[in-house]
């Protein structure tokens, strides 16, 4: 009623300055609203008069007058009014009015009536790579819609216009966007552009290029093995480390989704001084909705400085806010101004934010029991602080939710108190450990910016186990299998020779080619020739007897060559020397007469196949093969 008087007290106003003597047009009533199209209401009336010209349509808002829409002719009952925004109230006074007798002194009043909000204004939509996609586009009012059409559609991306409904299989994590366009019943055209952002299916590290077996010499020093040239975590390829007080949050950025939005997060996580993460604050903790900083840093007392702004970013919405991730904050109603603050969703906001301020930008989620210190920080009393000042100017309100690291919000700001991050720091997605070697005296192994790093130390074999652990805590296991060994050109390099290096060459002078001593333990700084002696040895099989012998050393961990010991009953250019020995056949050959191994050499006696007694002379040989490759 007290609209409806405050209504008539302006329509008398009206009448007074059209002709305070005419009589009225008698009043509308029964005012009327439904909802007919998209943004489209129809309204109607009882007609009361008979000598009306028109109808005059008002809005009202807070039960005033808001300003004339026009007139239609008195002939008609209802009107159509269009163009009206998803989500707004409206309510509307249709008057009758002739120009002789000017207003009806009442007006039919209709109820008030909220616009549905479109579909579209989920702003975008997410896909996960492996999941199959499908959403119903522009699903409000949607018998009321006339066609869809869409435009610019990837290959693999289908689009059934009767259902609007828009399906494919996701296969890379990334983004694309495509044109629609929906036209009402009413006339009414949308044209919208529509981005599908698609995020990688949760999975842990896996082995993306085999793990080589590894050949290296005893003295070649530190070597070192790319783990992340043979290691990735599908879904990371940039992360975030944010350490509080209270502990450490990792932050996984969908760098592929929202390009733009995670570059201008690094840009503050890699900047310096003023324009960086370090020192700054958790200002606002709203229980069960979000926890947000990144914008203000303490300088003591109840001063505080800004995190210093860089260029807004576009904003990039359709990633769902659900618990876990991170979201850009920004000015409301406007959607690109998004600068350097962020929050974390405490809960499911996709409600809220998916669908406000052209939706927020979600570019991250926290990694593994990151949220365990997020709800720490959730949980901490809340205080609110008026009288401070922020680079220098007095500031009221910003601080109403702050959270405060203590058993009760103190009354007055206390810096000491705050929830700040000590540091900010990119992170590699993968981290490494030594799980096992299984000889460490062969080879030495530890973890270095992200690379294996090996030191051999003497010919053998060994495994080392390497565990990868992913942001996620998802752990695997691989083996590095390590061979220590020598080739001659390692020996050559290994010896420092830099003149007769050559296998033929003597480079010391004492009649043995680099190679003969390479492989008979030989030293190419010394002229001593005697690397085999002959001797008599004892063997009883199964009385006692004597056979020719050779004493001579080969070098441990040789992998290039094969030494054989042959003999022969007579010299001669056709002598056919008689196979004794190799060193294929080891230490278990029955004519090995002792043998003693170490780390660098092996003592060999090898003895003949026959007794001495068998012949009235008999050589023996130690004879060298290059193995072919």
């Amino acid at each position: 009623m007290k609209r409806l008087g405050r209504l008539s007290f302006i329509l008398t106003f009206l009448l007074i300055g059209q002709g305070a003597f005419a009589a009225a047009p008698a009043s509308p009533t029964n005012g009327a609203i439904s909802i007919v199209d998209r943004n489209t209401v129809r309204i109607s009336w009882e007609d009361n008069s008979s000598d009306e010209e028109q109808f005059a349509v008002y809005l009202v808002e807070n039960g005033l007058l808001a300003g004339s829409l026009g007139r239609v002719g008195g002939n008609l009952t209802s009107a159509r009014i269009t163009g009206l925004p998803g989500g707004e109230t409206v309510q509307y006074a249709i008057f009758a009015y002739n120009a002789a007798e000017g207003f009806s002194i009442n007006a039919a009043v209709t109820p008030p009536v909220t616009i549905p909000l479109d579909s579209l204004m989920r702003f975008g939509h997410q896909a996960v790579v492996g999941e199959a996609f499908s959403a119903v586009l522009y699903t409000d009012v949607f018998n009321l819609q006339n066609s869809a059409s869409v435009t610019a559609l990837p290959t693999g991306v289908t689009f059934n216009s009767a259902t609007r409904t828009l399906s494919f299989m996701p296969t890379a994590p990334g983004v694309f966007s495509f044109d629609l366009a929906v036209t009402y019943s009413d006339g009414f055209t949308i044209n919208e552009t529509i981005p599908i952002r698609i995020l990688a299916a949760a999975a842990g590290p896996v082995e993306s290029l085999p793990l080589p077996d590894l050949d290296y010499y005893p003295s070649a020093g530190v070597q070192t093995l790319d783990l992340d040239a043979h290691f990735e975590d599908p879904d990371t390829s940039r992360a975030v480390r944010m350490t509080y007080d209270i502990g450490e949050v990792d932050i996984i950025l969908y760098q592929a989704a929202t390009p733009a939005t995670v570059a201008n997060f690094l840009a503050y996580v890699n900047g310096a001084g003023q324009g960086a993460y370090d020192g700054a604050m958790i200002h606002r903790s709203i229980p069960n909705f979000v926890i947000q900083g990144g914008g203000y840093r303490p300088i003591g007392g109840s001063a505080f400085e800004s995190v210093t702004d860089l260029a807004p970013v576009v904003n990039e919405p359709g990633l769902e806010n659900v618990r876990g991730t991170l979201s850009m904050a920004k000015l409301g109603g406007d959607p690109d101004s998004a600068t350097n603050e962020w929050f974390v969703s405490l809960g499911d906001n996709r409600g809220n934010l998916d669908f406000q301020n052209g939706g927020f930008s979600v570019f991250g989620r926290v990694a593994g029991d990151g949220m365990t210190v997020v709800d720490a920080i959730a949980a901490l009393p809340r205080g609110s602080y008026n009288s401070i000042t922020v680079d220098g100017s007095p500031r009221s309100g910003l601080f109403s939710s702050c959270p405060m690291n203590a058993a009760v919000a103190p009354v007055a700001m206390e810096q000491d108190k705050l929830v700040q991050i000590l540091s900010a720091v990119e992170v590699a997605p993968l981290a490494y450990s030594i799980v096992s070697n299984s000889d460490a005296t062969v080879a030495t192994a530890t973890i270095a910016n992200g690379s294996l790093q090996i030191t051999p130390l003497i010919a053998g074999t060994c495994t080392i186990r390497v565990g990868v652990t992913d942001l996620d805590n998802n752990v695997i296991e691989r083996d590095v299998v390590v061979r220590v060994v020598w080739t001659f050109e390692n020996w050559i390099a290994a010896s420092g020779v830099t003149t007769n290096g050559g296998a033929l060459d003597d480079a010391d002078g004492d009649q043995l080619s680099n190679f003969i001593e390479y492989n008979l333990f030989g030293d190419l700084e010394s002229p001593n020739a005697s690397l085999t002696t002959q001797r008599q040895v004892s063997f009883g099989t199964p009385m006692a007897a004597d056979y020719l012998a050779l004493e001579f050393s080969t070098r441990s961990g040789i992998s290039d060559t094969m030494i054989y010991v042959e003999a022969v009953d007579a010299l001669s250019a056709n002598s056919s020397w008689a196979a004794v020995w190799n060193s294929g056949e080891g230490a278990l050959d029955p004519q090995v007469q002792s043998s003693s191994m170490s780390a660098e050499r092996v003592d060999w006696v090898i003895r003949d196949t026959q007794t001495m007694e068998a012949s009235d002379q008999r050589f023996m040989r130690v004879r060298v093969e290059v193995l072919e490759d």
